[in-house]
């Protein structure tokens, strides 16, 4: 390796020789000296680690268990990458999946194993990594280091569920269950702003309803997350016209925004605009969406507001909007006005 790398600080040397010389020709336009300068340029790209000693030195550092040498070999070499290939693979009677990822680390690198991986819901829970399929050397989460040569980890489930709330920060750990088994569903409360909505395993489509406590499983793993409604109603806008200070007798164009904030998306949304108080009138109180994506805003227009020329100065109203979902969940958000 020492004679590589003094070879390497040769062809830099030379390189920026070369180099220099190209700008001269260059400069003087002699074209002849310029290509020929360009062609040895060129020739330098050859001098680098071959396959067959990059074989030699990769077996000297697994004797020798040099990571300094190792590290040197894996950013010189492009035929040295040891690469950690993780398989996740099994089947049952109503599934069956394969899949594996797969990246090149340096030696000695410290890596953190996964604690779960996407589309294996139905083999349970993710336990651990083998070194053959049915054994566990590492625990879900664990640190390894990569090793001198390639490492090819297979994935173990064992049956069971997992709830989880982001929003409260509840997680029930490994529930020992399979398939058949009824177990009892965590219960969460609706919190000062948000609605809980039941749990769901994305993977598999298995839906739990806010307010059921049992459930029945229909494989031998699953991985359930909370649904939250969440809506926000708010930048009112009255088209430059003031809140405090209402103008009479023109129709002030009314808008605000919906925002989703939940992770799940609400279907037939209707909402409905309001105003009390004497002397304040709406022309357009309604509107429709039929879905509100999850974490998404939308602008509702198209409402007027009008206020009787003789209402007395300083009278108050409140506009309240109505948000009201397919499944009649209902969010409001009053606003407060003046003449």
């Amino acid at each position: 390796m020492e004679k590589y790398s003094k070879l390497e600080k040769a062809i830099a040397k030379e390189e920026k020789r070369l180099e220099k010389a190209l700008e001269e020709a260059k400069a003087n336009g002699d074209r002849n000296l310029y290509y020929e300068t360009l062609k040895v340029l060129a020739s330098l790209d050859r001098y680098s680690i071959g396959k067959e000693e990059s074989k030699a030195l990769e077996e000297q550092i697994v004797e020798t268990q040099d990571v300094k040498a190792a590290s040197w070999l894996y950013e010189n070499s492009p035929y040295y990458n040891p690469t950690l290939t993780i398989r996740a693979e099994s089947s049952g009677e109503n599934y069956s999946f394969s899949n594996f990822s797969r990246k090149s680390y340096m030696p000695g690198d410290e890596i953190t194993l996964p604690t779960t991986i996407e589309g294996t819901s139905y083999a349970g829970i993710l336990k651990g990594f083998g070194l053959t399929p049915d054994t566990i050397d590492y625990m879900a989460g664990e640190s390894i280091t990569m090793p001198f040569t390639d490492l090819e980890l297979y994935a173990v489930f064992t049956p069971g569920v997992t709830f989880t709330d982001k929003r409260t920060g509840y997680t029930s750990g490994h529930i020992e269950a399979k398939k058949g088994d009824t177990i009892t569903v965590p219960s969460i409360q609706d919190t000062d702003d948000a609605i809980f909505a039941g749990f769901v395993d994305i993977e598999m489509g298995s839906y739990i309803k806010a307010g059921e406590t049992e459930y029945t499983l229909t494989s031998d793993g699953a991985s359930f997350v909370s649904l939250w409604k969440d809506v926000k109603i708010d930048s009112l806008s009255l088209g430059g016209y003031k809140a405090d200070s209402l103008v009479k007798g023109v129709q002030i164009p009314v808008s605000f925004s919906v925002t989703n904030e939940g992770n799940t998306d609400l279907y037939d949304a209707a909402v409905e605009i309001t105003v009390s108080g004497e002397g304040a009138r709406l022309v357009n109180t309604s509107a429709y969406a039929r879905v509100l994506r999850a974490e998404s805003t939308s602008s509702v227009k198209g409402t007027r507001l009008i206020i009787d020329r003789n209402t007395p100065d300083g009278t108050a109203f409140t506009l309240t909007v109505t948000l009201t979902d397919g499944s009649g969940t209902v969010f409001t958000k009053d606003f407060e006005l003046k003449v």
